[in-house]
């Protein structure tokens, strides 16, 4: 993500979906931001929001479906994208049933400028068994934001006259017009700007079946047009990383994992020089490797992965591995089995199969190693703001562990959640799961009817009880901590120092995260907010949203102001108390919201902030 000019915002938690993207550098915006720009997409319409009044200051008309929204560079001007509509074809994947179309709009005003036919295809997402449209697009902006580089997968098809053009579509968002169209061979899966330059990387992954193809690395002057250099790696890569710096492009293989020595192939580091515009090592990255994690500190990336297969009755080791630039500088043994990494200073703490090893990061050597039952299951870790105590969440256990950091010792356990509401879940879910899947699939036909399309999606109810999506968060003064159990849909709060439970509270959860000032909790649900005063740790009324899937809320930079929205709704809260200003009324899906500060543009993020309660940004590998 070079100089954040251009950034995508996952959640940690599997039910988030918006993708907000930026076309300029961030600015430091110190004053008080007092509007929002609100996409609805099946309303068809951006709306200019008042954060104060809660009024709106005007609205715009959209045609098709719109499903993100952008703002340029100086921030004049606003792009709302509609993919277009898609159907699967068994043969050849998504089929664009129309073209993907750019509205652009001026940001004050509102006013329609122009409405771009762009091309045909959004990127699709494969996943074994299925395939589906991409959630977001793939976007390169231009330096000064004026121009906007929009991958387009076009269609393959048997039939000749329904092939469409695979080509990086660039657009001008102050005129509407397009600039260039570079044709491309297969579809890039990552795309990047290549730093403060006109050029943008562009990642294919290789292809396997009766014409195999290589990965490949496209270099494309977006000024004149043009791919300039193609950089063919061998291997099955599986993610793509460019440093923050836009110096090193690195791309990973994972090889063939096996426990036994005679079958395992170790996967692969490749590193591509974006000023040379060429391949320069391929490294080697251990058994099974995952990652990358990037250390901004010391402009670092960490591998994990196995060591190497051992004969039966040996420790198979873990190692992380520190990838510096080109270079591999230095490889590290650690727990077995590691699979979860984060930050706290100047050390990594690596959770494995029975332990986390404490690592330096500066020296590259492990300093320690804090045995954790069940560490191989371990799926959260955070930290307390005074850096003295960690805590580790066990989804498929339900337990927090507390650690006390400066001994290091484990201080303790306690299970989260209520046993009786999740035994109950469980008995009923048998007798409730075929209902649930007819029902899901009946609603999704009548709606893909009702819209004139000729698709739809629908939810499979398992038998079983949910997986659960879990969270832990600490209050500042680190004397409680907060962990979310969402089978039981309950927060369980704990005394840290004691290690013991002081209550467990019923509320729908899927993710939480303080306030800025720490007084108030927000536990976010499918379709309710309930905010929990710290000091007294019982939570409020819910607030509810009507036909929503995920409730997000996100805060001003100045952190006076908070917005909330799902579905039909949108609160806009104030920040020092939690209470409600005003609601927005009028809409049919909330899908994006950006900020409209004068002095740059902002994200607004579907996404939680790092469980972690302390400063330290925390990694998260490549998706």
């Amino acid at each position: 993500m070079p100089n954040g000019t251009y950034r995508t915002i996952f959640s940690p938690f599997r039910h988030a979906v918006l993708t907000i993207a930026l076309l300029a550098p961030f600015a430091n915006v110190t004053g008080a931001e007092d509007r929002a720009f609100v996409l609805d997409t099946k309303g068809q319409k951006v709306l200019l929001v008042d954060l104060t009044s809660g009024e709106i200051r005007s609205r715009a008309t959209l045609p098709g479906s719109p499903s993100e929204l952008l703002r340029s560079g100086d921030g004049k001007h606003l792009v709302a994208l509609d993919p277009g509509p898609h159907s699967f074809t068994l043969c050849c994947g998504m089929k664009p049933k129309g073209p993907m179309t750019a509205t652009l709009l001026d940001a004050e005003t509102l006013s329609t400028n122009a409405t771009v036919t762009v091309g045909h295809g959004m990127p699709a997402v494969s996943f074994p068994g299925f395939t589906m449209l991409a959630t977001h697009s793939l976007l390169v902006p231009s330096v000064d934001g004026r121009r906007l580089s929009i991958v387009l997968a076009g269609y393959r098809s048997k039939k000749p006259e329904e092939t469409l053009p695979r080509e990086i579509v660039t657009l001008d968002t102050a005129t509407g017009e397009i600039v260039g169209r570079v044709p491309i061979e297969r579809t890039p899966s990552s795309s990047w700007r290549a730093g403060d330059t006109a050029e943008g990387l562009f990642f294919v992954a290789g292809e396997g079946g009766k014409n195999p193809q290589p990965a490949e690395v496209l270099f494309v002057d977006l000024t004149g047009q043009r791919i300039v250099e193609r950089v063919t790696v061998n291997g099955d890569i599986d993610r793509a990383f460019l440093t923050p710096d836009s110096k090193w492009l690195y791309l990973l293989e994972p090889g063939f994992p096996s426990p036994k020595i005679e079958k395992n192939q170790d996967g692969r580091i490749h590193v591509v020089s974006v000023a040379e515009r060429r391949l320069v090592s391929s490294l080697e990255a251990g058994s099974n490797p995952r990652g990358f994690f990037w250390d901004q500190g010391r402009a670092q990336a960490l591998v994990l992965a196995d060591g190497p297969p051992v004969p039966k009755g040996q420790v198979r080791l873990g190692e992380v591995r520190f990838l510096r630039g080109p270079e591999i500088r230095a490889s590290v043994n650690v727990t077995p089995q590691p699979h979860l990494l984060r930050f706290l200073d100047d050390k990594a703490f690596v959770a494995g199969a029975s332990a986390v090893s404490v690592v330096s990061l500066e020296d590259a050597k492990r300093i320690e190693d804090v045995l954790v039952d069940g560490a191989a299951a371990m799926d959260e870790f955070a930290f307390s703001k005074d850096r003295r105590r960690a805590f580790a969440l066990f989804s498929g256990s339900s337990r927090l562990s507390i650690l006390d950091l400066e001994a290091p010792r484990l201080m303790g356990s306690v299970t989260t959640g209520r046993g009786g509401v999740k035994f109950a879940k469980a008995f009923g879910a048998a007798m409730l799961s075929a209902a649930g899947t007819a029902a899901s699939y009946g609603a999704g036909m009548s709606a893909a009817q009702t819209q004139g399309r000729s698709y739809f999606t629908y939810n499979v109810y398992n038998v079983g009880v949910a997986p659960p999506e879990t969270a832990v968060v600490v209050r500042p003064d680190g004397a409680v901590a907060y962990a979310i159990n969402s089978q039981t849909n309950d927060i369980t709060i704990v005394d840290v120092e004691k290690a013991t439970v002081i209550s467990k509270e019923a509320a729908e959860a899927r993710g939480m995260f303080l306030f800025p000032d720490g007084k108030r909790l927000a536990v976010l649900g499918k379709n309710e907010l309930r905010l929990m005063d710290t000091s007294v740790n019982r939570p409020a009324e819910p607030l509810h949203f009507e036909d929503s899937s995920a409730v997000s809320l996100v805060f001003t930079r100045d952190g006076a102001t908070a917005l909330a929205w799902g579905g039909k709704d949108l609160y806009i809260l104030d920040a020092a108390t939690g209470a409600v200003r005003s609601k927005v009324g009028g809409l049919m899906s909330v899908s994006a919201v950006l900020f409209g500060g004068d002095e740059g543009p902002v994200t607004s993020p579907n996404a939680l902030p790092p469980t972690s309660s302390v400063d330290t940004p925390q990694p998260t590998p490549v998706p």
